[in-house]
């Protein structure tokens, strides 16, 4: 992702990487309680965009998600099964047991 936005002239030091955002739900709540951030935009391809807001919703956060493009073929059986689980699972996660995200790390709070 960096590299396709530095590619389009995006400044390398306008870009922070998350690299321990191993879930959706974890890179929600690091953009808040790690990186200091309310308000977010989430470039992502639209069947994952919704489970993105959802979760950013449930967090009281401002988010706006911007559809990257679609695979090149149409998405295919095994993804629309996986986002429909993991659609559930979001669910689950957040209404039915209350898991707690795992930030790791410390605050590092954006500037512009």
């Amino acid at each position: 992702m960096q590299k396709a936005l530095t590619q389009r002239g995006v400044p390398k030091s306008a870009i922070t990487l998350d690299l321990a955002g191993m879930r959706t739900l974890d890179s929600i709540v690091r953009s808040k309680e790690i990186f200091g951030q309310n308000k977010i935009l989430i470039i992502t391809q639209p069947f994952h965009s919704y489970r993105a807001l959802f979760i950013s919703q449930f967090y009281h956060m401002d988010a706006m998600a911007l559809g990257a493009k679609e695979p090149q073929n149409e998405i295919s059986l095994k993804m629309k099964l996986r986002e429909y689980l993991a659609r559930t699972r979001a669910v689950i996660d957040l209404y039915v047991f209350n898991t707690a995200p795992q930030p790791r790390g410390k605050k590092e709070p954006l500037t512009l």
